[in-house]
């Protein structure tokens, strides 16, 4: 059986992977956000984040879990496209 602190190191290192994680997609977003930019096209797409948010309710999980679940992706989801707002908003205003 594992000890606390072993259990803690474990869990350190998931959130190390999730800032890794949580950075590419950022990275990611701010890049399709620059095509549609230049496309002429939203910047946002609801119908896509709700796809998302669908795709990872349907994973087989207790209620509770799936309520973490989707309340986790959407604070993705709405802080990425924060962040993106406010980076774009920095660029434009300083042209």
């Amino acid at each position: 059986m594992k000890n606390i602190d072993q259990l803690r190191l474990e869990i350190d290192q998931i959130h190390l992977q999730l800032n890794q994680l949580l950075l590419q997609r950022l990275h990611l977003a701010e890049e399709i956000w620059t095509i549609k930019k230049s496309q002429d096209q939203n910047l946002t797409d609801s119908a896509r984040e709700q796809k998302m948010i669908d795709l990872f309710l349907k994973i087989e999980t207790s209620d509770l879990e799936k309520e973490f679940l989707k309340n986790i992706h959407t604070a993705i989801l709405q802080n990425s496209k924060n962040c993106l707002m406010q980076k774009m908003k920095a660029i434009y205003d300083n042209k």
